[in-house]
């Protein structure tokens, strides 16, 4: 069997302030084969660290040069010029991503980077049988408002075994992500002898050992991972609500519940693409909202 992933997202505080995240995987079993513990695959308790990098269809489109040569913290950058450049005590090549782990990482020229518009902030969350959801507030998502945006999000998913692999050799194409703090650091020479702190992720190009750093740091192998979207409708859903309540047009109401659930199941159930999803998202908005201006019923 294989562990497949059954990440969720959604927004279920009532004021709207946090999204919650979710491993829906579940305890494996005959009905559930690829869930965790059944089948070689790994038990709860053998996962030792998680990412989950996400991002909002908008932010990726609206993707661009960073506006200063000093990174923002747990921003994704991807380099697409100017050869190989030194950061952070990497050595990045063109075509190379870093998700800055601290306030002071510098670039020498903004122009040969380009922001993904994917944050990974280090929750550390880690799945248990009782699925209870790790909260993220718009800070830690990279939106700037009081509550979850409505839009699409696009977010990759993985979890990574618990076997501490500092001091062993590195396997040439395996992913590792290493658990600590950012001032925790592990090294590791791809051709060029890099360090990595606490959150970040590399991938093994030769069989070179995986040595300590700062602190106690360790290094875990990547498991499983999966890519997905989701639509988040927080503040629609409130506003359909203040319509419903102050405005008698029923069968336009009626409509909109019945796209809103559509869209909803369509994207649950991965039957939706992300432009569609998007424009059914601004449809909606757009419909509401003109009702809560001129409501004529």
């Amino acid at each position: 069997m294989s562990l497949i992933l059954k990440p969720n997202i959604t927004v279920d505080v009532a004021d709207g302030t946090q999204l919650s995240f979710y491993d829906l995987t579940g305890l494996g079993s005959a009905s559930n084969p690829n869930g965790y513990g059944y089948g070689g695959n790994p038990a709860f308790a053998a996962i030792g660290a998680t990412r989950l990098k996400i991002a909002t269809k908008v932010s990726i489109d609206g993707a661009s040069v960073p506006t200063s040569t000093t990174l923002v913290q747990y921003k994704e950058y991807i380099k697409l010029s100017g050869g190989n450049e030194t950061v952070d005590s990497k050595v990045i090549s063109d075509g190379g991503y870093i998700v800055p782990q601290l306030t002071t990482i510098t670039v020498a020229d903004v122009d040969d980077w380009e922001e993904t518009g994917y944050i990974v902030y280090p929750f550390w969350f880690l799945p248990t049988q009782a699925q209870v959801q790790q909260y993220a507030t718009p800070s830690n998502i990279g939106e700037t408002g009081t509550t979850i945006d409505d839009t699409i999000y696009i977010y990759d998913y993985t979890v990574f075994d618990n076997t501490d692999k500092v001091g062993t050799s590195a396997v040439s194409g395996t992913t590792y992500i290493v658990s600590g703090t950012s001032a925790e650091t592990i090294t590791y020479n791809n051709g060029n002898a890099n360090t990595f702190r606490g959150g970040e992720v590399f991938t093994a190009n030769n069989t070179n050992t995986i040595t300590a750093g700062a602190g106690t740091a360790e290094v875990y192998v990547l498991n499983s991972a999966i890519a997905a979207f989701a639509a988040l409708t927080y503040n629609l859903e409130l506003n359909l609500i203040n319509l419903i309540n102050t405005c008698d047009c029923n069968r336009e109401i009626v409509q909109i519940c019945i796209r809103l659930n559509a869209l909803k199941q369509a994207v649950y159930t991965n039957n939706v693409g992300l432009q569609q999803a998007e424009d059914i998202l601004l449809s909606l908005t757009n419909t509401i909202n003109q009702l809560l201006n001129d409501c004529s019923c």
